[in-house]
């Protein structure tokens, strides 16, 4: 700062020490080169600021410098960008707005509106932001990807899935953006579709894990289990430690009549996944068709402390306690699944407790 005010100290030297005679309009240029040189050594100390993650003393100099000159737009975009950078979403609109209007015809300056507006929770203005910066410049990748990402938020699926497309007619190779596609075509029931794109996605992408389970998933639902089953295995040789691809694996070991298998599989996706609901469902109905009530009685206790509102869950574990001979606490839990049945106007459900109980009654 000491060099700032130096510099402004020679300017006012130089102002001052003009010949009379020199015209006024001679020292208006001059005085005006003057700031504008200034107003350059200002941005450039905010640009080493921000490069230094000093965003505090970087934002005081941007302000400093919207004072010299408040029709700058790139000094507003550098204000909003240390705002957003800071998680201050409404000041980053706010600059970026700002910007926007000063410079309109500017790709970037819509994009990062775009940004900070969806960050704010503002979809809808944040869609209307983003198309403006594809309007300008219709290969702006991120926008495409800021815009689908904001239709997904809003639910507008097709616009979102038009959108990605749109984005891979830029990029063909783009992992994201082919994950995505196939998770769309893959919700549509595509599944001819979901292949390709997600096939894509694995190997222009390998890290991206949603690639590979929703590339299994589609060979699943298509019925191409062995393929599923070397998707998933592949995911596994990359990632062993993947609670979610240990479920999947397991899934295809019952579909293919492996049934000790894929409870060994959901054993391993439940280690990983210790409060994963559905993993512990699929694991303790096994357990109860193969007899293994001890095992049942722990999973479904656990199961219980995660869902406690869920009727199904009460009726398998008093299935799984009066299996295991221990039917006071079997009773108990028929009627928890009784009171949340009746909550849920479930009448069959209410009719198989009955005669849980029924079977209780007549042991004793």
């Amino acid at each position: 700062m000491m060099q700032i005010k130096s510099y402004l100290r020679a300017l006012f030297i130089v102002v001052i020490t003009t010949p009379f005679a020199m015209s006024s309009s001679m020292a208006l240029s001059q005085t005006q080169q003057g700031r504008s040189d200034y107003l350059g050594t200002l941005l450039e100390q905010a640009r080493e600021l921000v490069d230094n993650r000093e965003y505090e003393a970087a934002l005081e100099i941007y302000k400093d410098a919207a004072n010299i000159n408040s029709e700058n737009a790139k000094i507003f975009s550098g204000m909003g960008y240390i705002h957003s950078r800071q998680g201050n979403y409404d000041a980053a609109v706010a600059a970026y707005r700002k910007a926007v209007e000063l410079q309109p015809d500017n790709a970037e300056f819509h994009y990062a509106l775009g940004h900070a507006l969806a960050n704010q929770g503002n979809y809808s203005e944040a869609s209307t932001a983003y198309y403006k910066a594809l309007e300008l410049k219709p290969n702006h990748i991120d926008a495409y990807l800021g815009l689908g990402g904001v239709l997904l938020r809003r639910n507008h699926h097709d616009g979102a899935l038009h959108i990605y497309q749109d984005l891979l007619e830029h990029k063909p190779n783009h992992g994201k953006a082919n994950a995505i596609v196939g998770a769309l075509y893959l919700e549509q029931e595509n599944w001819q579709s979901a292949i390709a794109h997600l096939e894509t996605a694995t190997k222009v992408d390998p890290q991206r894990t949603s690639a590979w389970l929703d590339l299994a998933k589609a060979y699943q639902q298509q019925g191409n289990y062995p393929q599923a089953r070397e998707t998933i295995e592949t995911l596994l040789q990359r990632e062993p430690n993947n609670g979610k691809a240990y479920y999947i694996k397991g899934q295809l070991l019952e579909q293919q009549g492996a049934t000790q298998k894929a409870l060994a599989a959901y054993e391993q996706a439940s280690s990983h996944q210790p409060e994963a609901a559905e993993v512990l469902a699929r694991k303790g109905e096994i357990e109860i068709e193969q007899h293994q009530y001890e095992q049942a009685v722990q999973t479904y206790r656990r199961l219980q402390q995660l869902v406690s509102s869920n009727p199904q869950i009460y009726y398998n574990l008093g299935v799984a306690l009066k299996g295991n001979n221990n039917s006071g606490q079997a009773k108990q839990a028929f009627q928890k699944a009784a009171e949340l049945f009746r909550e849920k106007e479930n009448q069959k459900g209410l009719n198989q407790v009955q005669q849980q109980l029924n079977d209780l009654k007549n042991r004793n």
